[in-house]
């Protein structure tokens, strides 16, 4: 059964910023792991933090899907849906087993400080199947999205992404999002976020990304390998 007709429905098109802002942070993991020199404890806690944190916005990216998206689309799309939703929790289960390897290799590299090599080759891999998901999604689930739920239900998806963190991390994701695409996209993580909070962001998330970048790529504006 589809929404009701007069109801407005959901813009997806913040989703692809997202999905930039994900791949990229993934793709500059590999050479910012394998610049730390081995034992040098304090640097791999800082460059170990930012792993982290991309790690588990992928992971509540995802997992809000399998939780809200899915069943939306499945109970709504039909014969679309029944094609491509078993493919995208298929990808998930992969992505997850990949994210797990690296969340292994990221705790004992922290305990170790030894080379990041093994770290750096498992976000590789992790990052090959985000980019291929990610490209499928865009091409195949969003139209079906935003033919099919609400707006109000498709920022329930955003507010499960980005739920549960501090002022500075909230701005640090807003700041991600408005290096992509300026501040429109940039109030994604702010669903449901305090007055206070949605005010004070806009004028400290450009500092805390640029901080952010310069502590782990030594640069604002980093460049993908080959970029």
């Amino acid at each position: 059964m589809n929404p009701a007709a007069d109801r407005p429905m959901a813009d997806v098109r913040d989703v692809p910023v997202l999905h930039t802002v994900l791949d990229r942070e993934l793709g500059l993991l590999p050479q910012a792991v394998r610049g730390v020199r081995p034992g040098d404890v304090r640097r791999v806690a800082v460059v170990a933090d930012h792993v982290a944190l991309v790690c588990s916005l992928l992971q509540r990216h995802h997992r809000g899907q399998d939780l809200l998206l899915w069943p939306l689309l499945t109970a709504r799309a039909g014969h679309a849906a029944a094609a491509v939703v078993p493919v995208m929790r298929e990808q998930h289960r992969a992505i997850e087993g990949a994210r797990s390897e690296v969340v292994r290799n990221l705790a004992d590299w922290r305990s170790t400080a030894r080379s990041g090599d093994e770290l750096a080759a498992a976000i590789e891999r992790l990052t090959l199947w985000a980019v291929r998901h990610h490209a499928l999604e865009e091409k195949e689930v969003l139209p079906l999205s935003a033919r099919n739920v609400t707006a109000a239900e498709w920022a329930g998806l955003a507010g499960y992404t980005f739920t549960g963190h501090d002022t500075k991390t909230l701005a640090l994701l807003s700041g991600m999002l408005a290096y992509e695409a300026g501040p429109r996209a940039a109030r994604r993580p702010l669903t449901g976020a305090p007055r206070s909070v949605r005010l004070l962001i806009p004028f400290i998330r450009r500092g805390a990304y640029a901080s952010r970048t310069r502590s782990i790529h030594g640069t604002a504006r980093p460049l993908l390998p080959g970029g």
